[in-house]
Protein backbone atom coordinates (compact mmCIF):
# COMPACT_ATOMS: atom_id res chain seq x y z
CA UNK A 1 0.00 0.00 0.00
CA UNK A 2 1.00 3.60 -0.60
CA UNK A 3 3.18 4.50 2.46
CA UNK A 4 1.45 7.36 4.37
CA UNK A 5 -1.78 7.22 2.62
CA UNK A 6 -2.80 3.60 2.24
CA UNK A 7 -5.74 4.05 4.02
CA UNK A 8 -7.00 6.43 1.42
CA UNK A 9 -6.15 4.49 -1.75
CA UNK A 10 -8.70 1.92 -1.05
CA UNK A 11 -11.37 4.91 -1.14
CA UNK A 12 -10.17 6.29 -4.47
CA UNK A 13 -10.29 3.35 -6.05
CA UNK A 14 -14.02 2.40 -5.54
CA UNK A 15 -14.70 5.73 -6.54
CA UNK A 16 -12.67 4.90 -9.77
CA UNK A 17 -14.00 1.67 -10.63
CA UNK A 18 -17.68 3.25 -10.17
CA UNK A 19 -16.53 5.93 -12.39
CA UNK A 20 -15.27 3.50 -14.61
CA UNK A 21 -18.46 0.76 -14.42
CA UNK A 22 -20.55 4.07 -15.25
CA UNK A 23 -18.77 4.85 -18.18
CA UNK A 24 -18.74 1.63 -19.56
CA UNK A 25 -23.02 1.79 -18.71
CA UNK A 26 -23.64 4.73 -20.74
CA UNK A 27 -21.57 4.01 -23.59
CA UNK A 28 -23.61 1.07 -23.59
CA UNK A 29 -26.34 3.04 -23.90
CA UNK A 30 -25.54 5.10 -26.31
CA UNK A 31 -24.27 2.08 -28.91
CA UNK A 32 -27.90 0.19 -28.09
CA UNK A 33 -30.51 2.38 -27.16
CA UNK A 34 -28.55 5.41 -28.97
CA UNK A 35 -28.62 7.64 -25.43
CA UNK A 36 -32.51 6.48 -24.53
CA UNK A 37 -33.27 3.90 -22.52
CA UNK A 38 -36.36 1.98 -23.03
CA UNK A 39 -37.19 1.81 -19.14
CA UNK A 40 -34.94 4.39 -17.26
CA UNK A 41 -36.08 3.57 -13.64
CA UNK A 42 -35.34 -0.01 -14.31
CA UNK A 43 -32.11 0.93 -15.85
CA UNK A 44 -30.70 3.31 -13.13
CA UNK A 45 -32.01 0.70 -10.78
CA UNK A 46 -29.39 -1.64 -12.02
CA UNK A 47 -26.49 0.50 -12.22
CA UNK A 48 -26.74 0.94 -8.62
CA UNK A 49 -27.24 -2.92 -8.12
CA UNK A 50 -24.21 -3.67 -10.46
CA UNK A 51 -22.06 -0.87 -7.68
CA UNK A 52 -23.05 -2.73 -4.96
CA UNK A 53 -22.32 -6.20 -6.48
CA UNK A 54 -18.98 -5.00 -7.60
CA UNK A 55 -17.81 -3.08 -4.43
CA UNK A 56 -18.99 -6.02 -2.28
CA UNK A 57 -17.04 -8.38 -4.60
CA UNK A 58 -13.85 -6.19 -5.45
CA UNK A 59 -13.25 -6.20 -1.19
CA UNK A 60 -13.65 -9.74 -0.17
CA UNK A 61 -11.48 -10.39 -3.23
CA UNK A 62 -9.28 -7.86 -2.12
CA UNK A 63 -8.66 -6.21 -5.34
CA UNK A 64 -7.93 -2.76 -3.23
CA UNK A 65 -4.99 -4.45 -1.22
CA UNK A 66 -2.16 -3.78 -3.88
CA UNK A 67 0.95 -5.62 -2.98
CA UNK A 68 4.38 -4.16 -2.59
CA UNK A 69 5.63 -6.57 -4.76
CA UNK A 70 3.28 -5.10 -8.62
CA UNK A 71 3.30 -8.39 -10.92
CA UNK A 72 0.98 -6.96 -13.36
CA UNK A 73 -0.05 -10.96 -14.31
CA UNK A 74 -1.36 -11.48 -11.26
CA UNK A 75 -3.77 -8.57 -10.99
CA UNK A 76 -4.97 -8.73 -14.23
CA UNK A 77 -5.85 -12.50 -13.28
CA UNK A 78 -7.47 -11.34 -10.20
CA UNK A 79 -9.65 -8.81 -11.71
CA UNK A 80 -10.54 -11.61 -14.82
CA UNK A 81 -11.90 -14.05 -11.53
CA UNK A 82 -13.78 -10.55 -10.12
CA UNK A 83 -15.63 -9.85 -13.04
CA UNK A 84 -16.54 -13.56 -13.38
CA UNK A 85 -18.16 -13.54 -10.27
CA UNK A 86 -19.70 -10.46 -10.58
CA UNK A 87 -21.29 -11.55 -14.44
CA UNK A 88 -22.72 -14.48 -12.77
CA UNK A 89 -24.27 -12.85 -9.75
CA UNK A 90 -25.57 -10.34 -11.88
CA UNK A 91 -26.96 -12.35 -14.41
CA UNK A 92 -28.40 -14.79 -11.80
CA UNK A 93 -30.26 -11.70 -10.34
CA UNK A 94 -31.81 -10.14 -13.31
CA UNK A 95 -33.03 -13.68 -13.80
CA UNK A 96 -34.64 -14.35 -10.47
CA UNK A 97 -35.81 -10.93 -9.57
CA UNK A 98 -36.78 -9.01 -13.04
CA UNK A 99 -39.54 -9.74 -14.93
CA UNK A 100 -38.87 -6.59 -17.59
CA UNK A 101 -37.72 -8.13 -20.99
CA UNK A 102 -33.80 -6.99 -20.10
CA UNK A 103 -31.51 -6.81 -23.43
CA UNK A 104 -28.60 -9.19 -23.69
CA UNK A 105 -26.48 -7.05 -25.93
CA UNK A 106 -26.26 -4.50 -23.39
CA UNK A 107 -25.55 -6.51 -20.68
CA UNK A 108 -22.76 -7.60 -22.89
CA UNK A 109 -21.97 -4.99 -23.92
CA UNK A 110 -21.58 -3.21 -20.93
CA UNK A 111 -19.34 -5.87 -19.09
CA UNK A 112 -16.87 -5.86 -21.71
CA UNK A 113 -16.37 -2.13 -21.99
CA UNK A 114 -16.10 -1.84 -18.09
CA UNK A 115 -13.47 -5.23 -18.05
CA UNK A 116 -11.52 -3.26 -20.97
CA UNK A 117 -11.18 -0.14 -19.10
CA UNK A 118 -10.72 -1.97 -15.74
CA UNK A 119 -7.73 -3.61 -17.14
CA UNK A 120 -6.41 -0.26 -18.94
CA UNK A 121 -6.92 1.47 -15.57
CA UNK A 122 -4.81 -1.75 -13.65
CA UNK A 123 -2.12 -1.65 -16.03
CA UNK A 124 -1.43 2.70 -15.73
CA UNK A 125 -1.89 2.27 -11.97
CA UNK A 126 1.35 -0.56 -12.06
CA UNK A 127 3.27 1.51 -14.39
CA UNK A 128 2.48 4.98 -12.54
CA UNK A 129 3.44 2.99 -9.18
CA UNK A 130 6.80 1.47 -10.49
CA UNK A 131 7.58 4.95 -11.98
CA UNK A 132 6.81 6.87 -8.95
CA UNK A 133 9.43 4.26 -6.78
CA UNK A 134 12.22 4.69 -9.21
CA UNK A 135 12.20 7.87 -8.25
CA UNK A 136 12.57 7.11 -4.26
CA UNK A 137 9.08 7.46 -3.04
CA UNK A 138 6.76 5.19 -1.84
CA UNK A 139 9.64 3.10 -0.24
CA UNK A 140 9.62 0.56 2.69
CA UNK A 141 12.64 0.16 4.91
CA UNK A 142 13.81 -3.39 5.94
CA UNK A 143 15.97 -5.03 8.12
CA UNK A 144 17.58 -8.66 7.40
CA UNK A 145 18.46 -10.67 9.93
CA UNK A 146 20.31 -14.20 9.06
CA UNK A 147 22.03 -14.30 5.40
CA UNK A 148 21.95 -17.60 3.50
CA UNK A 149 21.18 -18.17 -0.66
CA UNK A 150 17.67 -18.01 -0.42
CA UNK A 151 18.06 -14.47 1.59
CA UNK A 152 20.69 -13.39 -1.14
CA UNK A 153 18.49 -14.22 -3.95
CA UNK A 154 15.55 -12.13 -2.71
CA UNK A 155 17.87 -9.61 -2.17
CA UNK A 156 18.78 -9.69 -5.88
CA UNK A 157 15.04 -9.70 -7.60
CA UNK A 158 13.23 -8.12 -5.10
CA UNK A 159 14.86 -5.85 -2.53
CA UNK A 160 17.33 -4.53 -5.02
CA UNK A 161 15.14 -3.90 -7.83
CA UNK A 162 13.52 -0.48 -7.75
CA UNK A 163 10.47 -0.79 -9.12
CA UNK A 164 9.37 -2.99 -5.52
CA UNK A 165 10.27 0.15 -3.66
CA UNK A 166 12.46 -1.45 -0.91
CA UNK A 167 15.49 0.29 1.14
CA UNK A 168 17.70 -1.90 3.31
CA UNK A 169 18.60 -0.73 6.24
CA UNK A 170 20.84 -3.56 7.36
CA UNK A 171 22.12 -6.80 6.87
CA UNK A 172 23.03 -8.93 10.79
CA UNK A 173 24.13 -12.48 10.61
CA UNK A 174 26.98 -14.36 11.37
CA UNK A 175 27.64 -15.09 7.72
CA UNK A 176 28.65 -12.05 5.77
CA UNK A 177 27.44 -10.67 2.58
CA UNK A 178 29.18 -10.48 -0.43
CA UNK A 179 31.28 -7.41 -0.79
CA UNK A 180 29.18 -5.99 -3.36
CA UNK A 181 26.83 -6.20 -0.43
CA UNK A 182 28.96 -5.23 2.61
CA UNK A 183 27.85 -1.92 2.62
CA UNK A 184 24.86 -3.06 4.23
CA UNK A 185 26.29 -5.44 6.66
CA UNK A 186 25.81 -4.08 10.40
CA UNK A 187 27.29 -6.44 12.54
CA UNK A 188 26.15 -10.05 13.87
CA UNK A 189 22.46 -11.21 15.27
CA UNK A 190 23.15 -10.22 18.93
CA UNK A 191 23.90 -6.35 17.35
CA UNK A 192 20.62 -6.61 16.17
CA UNK A 193 18.95 -5.45 19.11
CA UNK A 194 20.62 -2.42 19.97
CA UNK A 195 20.06 -1.41 16.04
CA UNK A 196 16.38 -1.95 16.44
CA UNK A 197 16.19 0.07 19.24
CA UNK A 198 17.99 2.81 17.54
CA UNK A 199 16.70 2.60 13.82
CA UNK A 200 12.71 3.11 12.68
CA UNK A 201 12.36 0.45 10.38
CA UNK A 202 8.78 -0.91 8.58
CA UNK A 203 9.55 -4.39 7.93
CA UNK A 204 12.17 -7.50 9.47
CA UNK A 205 13.09 -9.87 7.27
CA UNK A 206 13.81 -12.88 9.28
CA UNK A 207 15.72 -16.49 8.10
CA UNK A 208 17.23 -18.04 10.99
CA UNK A 209 18.57 -21.83 11.87
CA UNK A 210 16.08 -23.79 14.30
CA UNK A 211 18.92 -23.29 17.10
CA UNK A 212 18.82 -20.03 17.12
CA UNK A 213 14.94 -19.57 17.93
CA UNK A 214 15.24 -17.90 20.65
CA UNK A 215 16.74 -15.07 18.57
CA UNK A 216 13.86 -15.66 16.41
CA UNK A 217 11.25 -15.22 19.03
CA UNK A 218 12.46 -11.93 20.41
CA UNK A 219 12.45 -10.26 16.89
CA UNK A 220 8.82 -11.24 16.01
CA UNK A 221 7.95 -9.99 19.58
CA UNK A 222 9.39 -6.85 19.50
CA UNK A 223 8.27 -6.45 15.45
CA UNK A 224 4.58 -6.99 17.07
CA UNK A 225 5.08 -4.66 19.98
CA UNK A 226 6.59 -2.05 17.34
CA UNK A 227 4.20 -2.55 14.31
CA UNK A 228 6.78 -3.75 12.19
CA UNK A 229 6.06 -6.62 9.25
CA UNK A 230 7.67 -9.35 9.99
CA UNK A 231 8.93 -11.96 6.40
CA UNK A 232 10.51 -14.89 7.31
CA UNK A 233 11.89 -16.89 4.55
CA UNK A 234 12.51 -20.82 6.24
CA UNK A 235 16.03 -22.01 6.29
CA UNK A 236 15.85 -25.16 4.15
CA UNK A 237 18.65 -24.06 2.07
CA UNK A 238 20.68 -26.89 3.25
CA UNK A 239 18.36 -29.75 2.47
CA UNK A 240 15.78 -28.66 0.71
CA UNK A 241 15.74 -27.09 -2.76
CA UNK A 242 12.09 -27.83 -4.29
CA UNK A 243 8.86 -26.13 -3.70
CA UNK A 244 6.36 -27.02 -1.30
CA UNK A 245 3.35 -26.26 0.27
CA UNK A 246 2.37 -26.34 4.26
CA UNK A 247 -0.67 -27.58 6.20
CA UNK A 248 -1.40 -27.60 9.72
CA UNK A 249 -2.55 -31.10 11.34
CA UNK A 250 -3.69 -30.09 15.30
CA UNK A 251 -1.05 -26.99 14.70
CA UNK A 252 1.66 -28.58 14.17
CA UNK A 253 2.93 -27.29 10.45
CA UNK A 254 3.76 -30.20 8.27
CA UNK A 255 5.53 -29.97 5.21
CA UNK A 256 3.92 -31.21 1.80
CA UNK A 257 6.83 -31.40 -1.44
CA UNK A 258 4.29 -31.84 -4.10
CA UNK A 259 0.76 -31.19 -4.65
CA UNK A 260 -1.63 -33.77 -5.03
CA UNK A 261 -4.01 -31.99 -7.43
CA UNK A 262 -7.01 -35.53 -7.62
CA UNK A 263 -6.84 -35.24 -3.72
CA UNK A 264 -9.44 -32.99 -4.13
CA UNK A 265 -12.64 -34.20 -4.86
CA UNK A 266 -13.84 -31.35 -7.17
CA UNK A 267 -10.62 -31.84 -9.09
CA UNK A 268 -11.38 -35.66 -8.73
CA UNK A 269 -14.96 -34.20 -10.75
CA UNK A 270 -13.81 -31.82 -13.06
CA UNK A 271 -11.36 -34.71 -14.13
CA UNK A 272 -13.80 -37.35 -14.57
CA UNK A 273 -16.20 -35.04 -16.29
CA UNK A 274 -13.43 -34.57 -18.99
CA UNK A 275 -12.08 -37.54 -19.82
CA UNK A 276 -16.69 -38.24 -20.46
CA UNK A 277 -16.85 -35.44 -22.44
CA UNK A 278 -13.59 -35.82 -24.47
CA UNK A 279 -14.02 -39.47 -24.97
CA UNK A 280 -17.92 -38.83 -26.25
CA UNK A 281 -15.78 -35.92 -28.46
CA UNK A 282 -13.35 -38.54 -30.21
CA UNK A 283 -15.91 -41.42 -30.95
CA UNK A 284 -18.36 -38.96 -32.40
CA UNK A 285 -16.19 -36.68 -34.97
CA UNK A 286 -13.28 -39.18 -35.16
CA UNK A 287 -14.07 -42.98 -34.67
CA UNK A 288 -17.26 -42.93 -36.00
CA UNK A 289 -15.67 -42.64 -39.35
CA UNK A 290 -12.06 -43.56 -38.65
CA UNK A 291 -12.95 -47.24 -37.42
CA UNK A 292 -15.02 -48.06 -40.42
CA UNK A 293 -12.55 -46.42 -42.94
CA UNK A 294 -9.84 -49.15 -40.77
CA UNK A 295 -12.29 -51.91 -40.80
Amino acid sequence: MPKGNSKYFPILSIIIDVVLLFNAFMTANYIVFHGKFPHPLFYYQLFVGWVLIWIVVAVHLKLYDLPRILYLDKIILKNIYAITIFVFVSSALIFLIINYKFSRLFFGLAITLFSIMLFLWNLMLVLLFKVYRKRGHNFRTIAIVGFNDQVAKYINEVLLIPENGYVISGIFGTNKPPKEWREFYKGSEEELVLFLENTKIDELLISLPGEQSVLMNYCISYADNHLIRVTIIPNFSGYLYQKFSIDYVLNIPILQLREEPLESISNRIMKRVFDIIFAALVIIFIASWLFPLLA
